[in-house]
Parts: structure tokens; sequence; C-alpha cells
């Protein structure tokens, strides 16, 4: 395990165990009461999961973390803290490569480096098992050097991408002060800010996406951006459907909350 990184004191970082993955690790300590901020992080898991739970196998070497949230929104808006966290990691990454290096958002949960998925984020919820509050636990992975496998799309790694090498730690650092920053900033003025920074990296209407569902594939044209950080797409089949942040990451359905 790499040395421990200084975190602002909001998170608690705890070194990975190897029986389970990151983000297993981090849903077992909320389900047994684990205060939000609790962060599990490592660098050489064995196994990783994806956003619908799929099992892919990790890098050589990366950054890979799972943050214990308690949230006081109803899922669909907790959510949001998906958006919040790619942002952190983009603005992470982004201190570390050259001016004018191509980094997009793909909606839901993707980042990606000169065409190459270079990190992604996670949702699980869960609840305590002695009480029953609610914990929604945010896991995210940054391709250091190598890449994972299999994957859906060309995938990059910032080690391999550019020679300047920065520890696992300094990004954790860095992740942990702009994700802190981000959700602060979310939790008083709601998600537009978050919104102008996703529409500048992302597709805009009328390109071509393909959304991979809990139960299905979706795939179509961009028509909009919905207020909530969800997207309306054109199926190929024609008119229009809704796609939630829920939705996109397999939780359970709510209602009301910030806008």
């Amino acid at each position: 395990m790499s040395t421990r990184p200084e975190l602002p004191p909001a998170y608690e970082p705890v070194p990975w165990v190897e029986e389970t993955t990151v983000l297993a690790e981090a849903v077992g300590r909320a389900r047994s009461g684990a205060p939000e901020g609790i962060l599990v992080w490592g660098t050489r898991p064995e196994q990783g999961e994806g956003r619908l739970g799929q099992p892919w196998e990790p890098p050589e070497e990366g950054l890979f973390c799972a943050l214990v949230l308690e949230p006081d929104d109803p899922l669909p808006i907790a959510a949001q803290t998906a958006l919040v966290a790619l942002a952190a990691a983009g603005v992470a990454i982004a201190e570390r490569v050259p001016p004018m290096t191509d980094l997009r958002f793909a909606w839901p949960n993707d980042l990606l480096l000169d065409g190459g998925k270079v990190a992604a984020v996670t949702l699980r919820e869960t609840e305590t098992i002695e009480e029953g509050d609610p914990r929604l636990v945010l896991g995210i992975n940054i391709n250091l050097a190598g890449a994972p496998a299999p994957a859906e799309i060309d995938s990059a790694s910032l080690f391999g991408a550019f020679e300047a090498e920065t520890p696992a730690p300094e990004i954790l650092e860095a992740f942990a002060r702009h994700f802190l920053a981000g959700i602060n900033r979310w939790s008083q003025e709601g998600l537009e800010p978050v919104r102008r920074q996703w529409a500048q990296r992302s597709a805009a209407p009328g390109d071509d996406l393909r959304i991979t569902l809990p139960a299905e594939t979706v795939a179509g044209r961009l028509v909009d951006w919905t207020r909530d950080g969800g997207l309306v797409i054109e199926p190929d089949g024609g008119g229009n459907r809704t796609l939630s942040l829920a939705e996109a990451f397999g939780l359970r359905c709510g209602g009301g909350g910030r806008g």
C-alpha cells in the first residue's frame, strides 16, 4: 500500500483490504454503520466493479476509492453526486496534463482522455443493518498505468499518455479537495454549476449516444440535458425518452429534492 494520503478533515482514509473489492469493502462498512467520509482506497485490487455491477480486471496501476455518503436528498437527487465526482476527477487530471489536452465527459459516469476512458464513477445504495439509515457509496476509478479489461470503449491511462508520473496518493488528495469544494457548492447552488462544466466537455444536441441501462441499451441522438442531470434522447425508433441518473446507476426511484 502506498503512503497514506493527506486529506481534508471531512475524510477518513481506510486502506483497501485484499479480500474484497474497494467498492464492496466500502459498502460493507456503510452497512455496519460507518459514517459519511469513510474513504476506502487502493492502487492494485485484483477485481473492479462497473457501474451496473459487472466485474472487470483493473489496470496495472490505478487509483481506486469508494466514499461513504449519508444522503439528505432522495436518491434521484443524491445521484447527482456522481456528476460532481466526475467533474472533480476531471479537474484533478487536468492539473497534471498539458494545456489543451482533450478531456471529455461521457454520461453518466465516464471521463475520456484523448478519446480513451481514463476514469469512471459508480454508485451503490445501501442502509445500515441496525437502524436502516440510508447510505450511498460513491466509487471512483482512475487509470494510472495500463488499461482495464474488458472494455466497451478504448481505454487510456494517465501515465500512458504523458511521461509525468503522479503517485496515486497525490491524485487522491487532489480529487478529494475538488470533490469537497464541488459538493459544498452543489449543496448551496444545486446542479447548475456542474451542468455548465459538463456542457463544455460532453455531447451536444444531435450527437449519437449509446447508453447501457440495467435492463437494456438505448441508442439514439441527444436532444437535451435535463435540469436534474439526466438527458433526453431520441431513440433510433423515434420519439423522445428521458433517462435519469438514478435509472442509469440502477438506483431505486424517488421524488422531490434539489433541481
